[in-house]
């Protein structure tokens, strides 16, 4: 019995596999691992990218500015340009023939109104010296001149420029025939005119030896002889302050380095400004025919313009006066179109040789006008022929159009540019920045004192 169950059991157990597809028994294969994915540097070469984006960068910043400074630079110039451009445009339509000739007009009137004034004062010295020749008693020195009128050709002497062509004329002048004075045609001037004419004068009697003509007497020139107390202090006068007492504003004879064998320069006296004795070294003002300021180192160092109008006078005058000893004061005074005016003050003015470049000293700014000197000190002179200033990119004085002691900036002044008129107002013009910026002024004048 129970090995048919057994038998029975083994039937059953292998129909039960037949009917499940278990009769092969198939071996598990072995579990695997999986295989890692390839590595893929990506983290290590943006790594690199960055590196060497970083050291690309350190290397063309310096070249990335320079090129925009240059650009900048480049913009600048042709701005610069474009405005050089329009001035010259305006300056050649200001030069028009019809335009010339009211300035030659103009100036011609101008001269002949002070030839007139020369006359009338020579005329005024004729009634004080008459040209009759000394007694033998007389034993006092004189000068003793007649009087002439002067030769159309001495309107040459009124431009305000140097004396040299004057000599020759003068000295020619006795070779005219006198012309004889009467006593009601003139009337006895002034004392202290007497002196300051004889000033001014001085050089046209300085002739070395005694000079006569024929036995009338009518004019006899002795440089040997003395003149008088006014006359001598007229000769020694370096500046305005050696004037004697009394003296007027006006045009003077000078000798700046205090050499009496230097030919006089002509210079304008200011005798009533704050007490006077200034000696005027430069004046802008709204004159026709306008004198041209931009002119070149020449020019600057010799003085140019007329004394009693617009003009500069002389950078070498002013280092003979600055250098030997007296101390200056410098005094400016500006005047606006609207009626305006100020002043500044400096002490210690002076100027150094030619060599030195006429590099400019001040010190102790006061006044009202404020300090537009403050970045011109110690800087040389600069003008459109000579640039001195520390910019190696530009010249000031072109820019500017206007000599001046510019210095690295160009500075906070330009008294000597291009005369704008009222509706003005650019970097070219004539201007004092603390005072009215870049405002175009109706008046300047530069005087120096002996303090």
């Amino acid at each position: 019995m129970a090995a048919r169950w057994s038998c029975a059991g083994v039937l059953l157990s292998a129909a039960l596999a037949a009917s499940c597809g278990c009769g092969v028994l198939l071996e598990p294969e072995p579990e695997t691992q999986p295989e890692p994915p390839p590595s893929v540097p990506g983290a290590s070469i943006n790594g690199v990218f960055s590196i060497i984006s970083l050291a690309v960068q350190r290397e063309l910043r310096p070249a990335v500015s320079k090129l925009e400074s240059q650009m900048e630079s480049m913009n600048s110039r042709q701005s610069l340009l474009e405005s050089m451009v329009s001035v010259l445009t305006t300056q050649t339509l200001k030069n028009g023939q019809s335009q010339k000739t009211e300035q030659l007009s103009s100036q011609l009137a101008s001269q002949q109104s002070q030839l007139n004034e020369v006359r009338a004062q020579l005329n005024g010295l004729a009634s004080e010296e008459p040209a009759t020749g000394p007694s033998n008693e007389d034993t006092s020195p004189r000068v003793h001149f007649g009087v002439r009128r002067p030769a159309i050709s001495l309107t040459r002497r009124l431009r305000g420029s140097r004396l040299d062509s004057l000599w020759p004329e003068l000295l020619d002048d006795s070779n005219s025939e006198p012309e004889q004075e009467s006593a009601e045609d003139t009337s006895a001037a002034p004392a202290h005119d007497h002196a300051a004419l004889f000033g001014r004068l001085d050089s046209f009697f300085n002739v070395r030896g005694a000079r006569s003509t024929d036995s009338q007497g009518t004019i006899q020139r002795r440089c040997s002889a003395d003149r008088s107390a006014a006359g001598a202090a007229q000769t020694a006068a370096r500046d305005c302050s050696d004037l004697h007492v009394g003296s007027t504003s006006g045009t003077y004879f000078l000798r700046p380095s205090g050499n009496n064998t230097q030919q006089p320069v002509e210079a304008y006296c200011d005798m009533d400004t704050a007490g006077g004795n200034w000696t005027v070294i430069q004046r802008r003002a709204d004159i026709e025919p306008r004198q041209d300021f931009y002119l070149g180192w020449t020019d600057y160092k010799e003085g140019f313009g007329n004394v009693a109008q617009e003009f500069w006078w002389g950078l070498e005058h002013l280092y003979q006066l600055t250098s030997l000893g007296r101390q200056y004061e410098l005094r400016i005074d500006l005047e606006a179109f609207d009626g305006n005016r100020s002043y500044a003050i400096y002490q210690g003015f002076r100027i150094s040789s030619e060599v030195d470049g006429y590099r400019l000293s001040v010190t102790n700014y006061s006044g009202t006008a404020g300090d537009g000197l403050m970045e011109n000190v110690n800087y040389q002179f600069s003008t459109e022929d000579r640039d001195s200033d520390q910019l190696s990119t530009l010249s000031c004085a072109r820019v500017h159009r206007g000599a001046w002691w510019h210095g690295q900036w160009c500075g906070l002044s330009n008294l000597n540019g291009r005369y704008s008129g009222a509706s003005g107002g650019s970097r070219t013009g004539i201007w004092w920045f603390p005072w009215r910026a870049m405002e175009s002024l109706k008046r300047t004048e530069m005087k120096i004192r002996p303090t």
